[in-house]
């Protein structure tokens, strides 16, 4: 609506100046004649002018940007959609703690345990693999991938001392964990201690990523179940 009203207002002003400065530069030799033939020409060529700009825009608002924004939000709600069947367990000394980051806020019952520190099992990456290769998808937008990045570690450093396993609360993916923590390998994140606290993080930044772009390339305020 915007724009028509500027290609108006454009419009507009062109004809006034197309009519206006004839007259008002007019050679005293030249014939009312002559001087509509010229204002005719002017019109014709600002008209062709406007033509082109109009085409322009209908190319960008229709053409491969269309066509590019429509690839990255089929790539978006494929992603939603499968990250909306994940859950992550969290298995500690004495209970458990389930988190479905887009069923309930990913800080939601968890405060009590904000400081506990968390160990990965070796299933965890693989768990998310079909997140991840959703992710990975060239028309993925790459504020996303970047968040979903971080939720896959790239080393796993299973040194942890038998006498030091209970100080920290496992983490694995629902529906593919063992009822025996000890038959599970697990490992620290990128080598390096990470509390429940930074894992909820992680969570809860990519969520708000994706909701920030959905909104931003979105003309009403989206009503998502996430």
């Amino acid at each position: 609506m915007r724009h028509k009203k500027i290609l108006v207002i454009i419009l507009i002003l062109t004809i006034i100046l197309s009519v206006l400065l004839p007259f008002v530069f007019r050679n005293s030799t030249e014939s009312i004649n002559d001087t509509i033939s010229i204002i005719a020409t002017l019109i014709s060529s600002f008209a062709s002018l406007i033509t082109l700009l109009i085409a322009v825009i209908l190319f960008n608002k229709f053409g491969i940007e269309t066509s590019l924004l429509e690839k990255n939000t089929e790539v978006v709600f494929s992603f939603i959609e499968e990250f909306k069947q994940t859950s992550f367990l969290v298995k500690r000394k004495n209970g458990l703690l389930i988190i479905r980051p887009l069923d309930f806020p990913a800080h939601e019952y968890c405060e009590d345990y904000y400081s506990e520190k968390l160990i990965f099992s070796v299933d965890f990456f693989y768990s998310l693999e079909n997140l991840f290769k959703i992710a990975k998808s060239p028309f993925m937008p790459k504020n996303i991938f970047e968040k979903v990045r971080k939720l896959g570690f790239n080393t796993l450093t299973m040194n942890i001392k038998e006498e030091d396993f209970d100080k920290y609360s496992a983490v694995e993916v629902l529906g593919n964990f063992s009822d025996d923590t000890k038959d599970v390998k697990y490992g620290l994140f990128n080598g390096e201690d990470m509390t429940l606290f930074e894992f909820l993080n992680l969570i809860d930044d990519l969520k708000t990523e994706i909701v920030s772009w959905i909104e931003k390339h979105s003309n009403y305020s989206p009503d998502l179940n996430i």
